[in-house]
């Protein structure tokens, strides 16, 4: 089956473009696409990839965020690439509510503890000020990561059934790779695995005196007297409990988890918007001739309208993605600026300690919080850097092939 975009609205897609534009292609299941050949630049057909919908690259990363009641979105373990967010009433959505109360009451206790401690101590430096404020910046920040993913997920929802309807689209002037979700599955998980070791290395530097005066024995009742005793604020509020240490631990991984999967989700779209932007750049670029100075085509080879139209779709995405992720941008980079620079500011203070898992501890956080910076800022300038090689691309558009457009 070919798909013909010659009768559309050039600027369809340029101008907001309702989902009525694509309702069409809403229900279609095509198996093939387009493409030019290269001797006769006639249409041919060829497979496609399961890749265009963008919820099956990114099921594997959505599941595991579920399970900590991260987008509470409907049939997430179904075959179907139609998610949806059903209701307020709906039982992932009372799960998120129920964990962004507990979150939210631990918010409270420890921003309390914080304030009545600034105000107690006297000659307060900015860099205590700054250790003491830390604990509050965490669990803010994962509150509201939570918050974010039960507000945004609707918006969520409708941005991947729009992702799938303008994939259907762009298929002429597509040239996919096919790893994606394998792509996005490495990224999730090598935050994560690198975000469990920190947090198991944060655990043994924060318990060590407990552990180290029982002579590194543990059990799990110490474990939990350690993590009690060194979680200062709690004791403000609660004596030592079991029932509410093992709260108080399981609220802290939630915090953590969702701090963590922000940044995740943050280079999941960036790196998967970068994609389609290459894909398009790799269908032009694979019709140019590179045999002379100045790279050159056949007249016919390449449809040029259809690459700026979709071009224009692929932007229409970038723009959605901005209007539903921008709070989470910026939370993002406000948390890790403060955490690196206050890592960095620990790691120079104690530039003397003596043991090993202290000097591991400090520089495995250090490099998990820079790196995984750098890696949300890199994975956003790819988008911007591919984006802009189309521009190059498009002028070696013989000057016969313009049109109005």
């Amino acid at each position: 089956m070919t798909v013909d975009f010659v009768n559309e609205n050039p600027l369809d897609l340029c101008d907001g473009d309702s989902d009525d534009d694509s309702d069409d292609f809403s229900q279609m299941e095509v198996d093939t696409v387009t493409s030019r050949n290269n001797s006769n630049a006639f249409l041919t057909e060829k497979p496609i990839v399961k890749n265009e919908s963008l919820f099956y690259a990114m099921k594997l990363p959505l599941l595991i965020g579920a399970m900590w009641g991260l987008l509470p979105l409907r049939d997430l373990e179904g075959k179907s690439a139609e998610i949806t967010w059903k209701s307020w009433a709906n039982c992932r959505t009372l799960v998120s509510l129920q964990i962004i109360l507990l979150v939210g009451c631990f918010t409270m206790f420890i921003g309390i503890d914080f304030i009545i401690e600034v105000s107690q101590s006297t000659g307060n430096s900015i860099g205590s000020i700054a250790g003491k404020l830390s604990g509050v910046w965490f669990y803010t920040a994962g509150l509201f990561v939570y918050l974010f993913a039960l507000l945004r997920s609707k918006q969520a929802a409708e941005f991947f059934r729009l992702w799938k309807r303008i994939s259907q689209r762009i298929r002429t002037t597509v040239s996919e790779s096919g790893k994606l979700k394998r792509e996005l599955n490495i990224i999730c998980l090598t935050v994560l695995a690198s975000a469990t070791g920190e947090n198991i290395l944060f655990h043994v530097y924060s318990m060590r005196t407990g552990i180290v005066s029982r002579g590194l024995e543990l059990t799990f009742w110490n474990f939990l007297e350690d993590y009690y005793n060194s979680n200062q604020y709690i004791k403000r509020f609660f004596s030592y409990d079991p029932v509410i240490t093992v709260l108080m631990f399981v609220v802290n991984k939630m915090a953590l988890f969702a701090w963590n999967f922000g940044d995740i989700i943050l280079m999941m779209i960036s790196w998967s918007l970068y994609t389609r932007f290459r894909a398009i750049n790799s269908f032009v670029e694979q019709y140019l001739s590179w045999d002379l100075p100045i790279p050159y085509t056949k007249q016919g080879m390449i449809p040029w309208h259809k690459v700026r139209r979709n071009y224009m779709r692929t932007v229409r995405l970038l723009d959605e993605a901005d209007k539903i992720f921008y709070p989470l941008i910026w939370v993002s980079y406000s948390t890790n600026i403060f955490f690196v620079c206050n890592q960095l500011y620990i790691g120079i203070r104690n530039a003397d300690i003596k043991t090993t898992v202290e000097r591991i501890y400090l520089v495995w956080s250090f490099l998990h919080l820079s790196l995984r910076t750098l890696a949300v800022n890199l994975f956003a300038a790819r988008i911007n850097e591919s984006s802009q090689d189309l521009s190059r691309l498009l002028q070696f558009c013989p000057p016969n092939e313009y049109d109005p457009e």
